[in-house]
């Protein structure tokens, strides 16, 4: 504890024309010169060795080193506002967006602004998928109805629409009976670099009073008629178990996923609406999500429409009305409509 000045004074002052020192007998250590707060704000620049500023304070050097330290020290609570000013300002922090794993129920499409629609990307190009052809008939009823020629049939009808009502370029994958392999079916859409690959199909079922629509898009399955009818529409792929995993690791690497649901979703709205305006007991099937090999290795959205139940005795009569097929191409082309101007939509932000 520092005591009184006067207290650690000599008897006899110092003179004041004499040089002043230390303790250890040198010049004292206060030769530079120090900026001080003096009256409003200013400062001034003293000395230490000024003669009479001895005279005041002869106390050892360490008790005016310590007072020294007093004097530069803020007082605690100024302290603790330089403190917070000097702290880095605190940022939230937003946690990237990690892609979704394992499998999700196909109820809404998801909310979330895709790549697509950040960089403003529009539909110009669409493939339409006639499903299978040739040497594969897909689901038929001998002597009433095969599902290759409904479904050729109904894509050039769709082909029609789209180019009359939209400037957009569609190429079907075969405009004639011909067999096309599942797997060249997507690639052909990544060459011609089609912004939307729709591949059209016709449903089948043992009981015979299973009906309605549904659309997929490429995930693993949900539910076990999703199984089912992806194991019939892939009967034909060269594909073989041992390809699995590959097949599996390029499912969940797909960025498209979500734009594909997006596009399922429109889709299905759009063929209900129309074919509700002229058609009774039509039933909704939803969106679902299966594993189909000819929605694999798509660089676009990408889905699969099943159009009706060739096994039920309504849906199989409309299938083979020229109406009925301008009907379900017009929902089809609503569709399409209504997922491009979500598109062009978020575009504009």
């Amino acid at each position: 504890m520092v005591g009184d000045p006067a207290q650690k004074r000599g008897p006899n002052p110092p003179n004041p024309h004499a040089q002043p020192q230390d303790q250890t007998g040198g010049h004292s250590q206060f030769s530079r010169h120090e900026t001080l707060a003096h009256g409003h704000g200013h400062s001034i620049g003293r000395n230490e060795n000024t003669p009479g500023e001895d005279e005041k304070d002869q106390r050892p050097h360490s008790a005016r080193e310590k007072e020294k330290v007093k004097e530069k020290e803020p007082e605690p609570e100024k302290a603790k506002e330089s403190d917070r000013e000097k702290e880095p300002k605190e940022v939230a922090k937003v946690e990237p967006r990690r892609p979704k794993r394992g499998v999700a129920k196909a109820k809404e499409p998801d909310k979330t602004v895709t790549l697509a629609r950040q960089l403003g990307l529009n539909v110009k190009r669409i493939v339409i998928d006639p499903g299978h052809g040739g040497k594969d008939p897909g689901s038929y009823i001998e002597g009433q109805i095969v599902e290759k020629d409904i479904a050729l049939a109904l894509a050039q009808i769709v082909e029609k629409k789209v180019e009359e009502k939209f400037d957009i370029d569609v190429i079907l994958t075969r405009d004639r009976d011909v067999f096309v392999p599942l797997e060249k079916r997507t690639a052909f859409a990544n060459i011609n670099k089609a912004d939307l690959f729709i591949s059209l199909h016709i449903n089948a079922h043992k009981q015979p009073d299973v009906h309605g629509f549904e659309t997929y898009f490429l995930n693993m399955a949900t539910d076990e008629r999703a199984v089912l009818v992806a194991a019939r529409e892939n009967a034909t792929s060269e594909k073989s178990i041992s390809d699995l995993q590959s097949i599996l690791n390029d499912l969940m690497l797909n960025t498209k996923i979500s734009e594909s649901s997006k596009l399922a979703h429109e889709v299905q709205r759009g063929v209900l609406g129309q074919v509700k305006k002229k058609y009774e007991d039509v039933r909704d099937l939803g969106v679902k999500q299966a594993p189909f090999y000819v929605l694999i290795g798509a660089e676009m959205p990408a889905i699969l429409v099943e159009t009706g139940f060739m096994t039920n005795p309504v849906e199989r009569k409309r299938l083979q009305n020229q109406k009925y097929l301008e009907t379900l191409a017009d929902g089809i082309v609503a569709g399409v409509e209504r997922y491009m101007k979500s598109l062009a939509k978020s575009t504009r932000g």
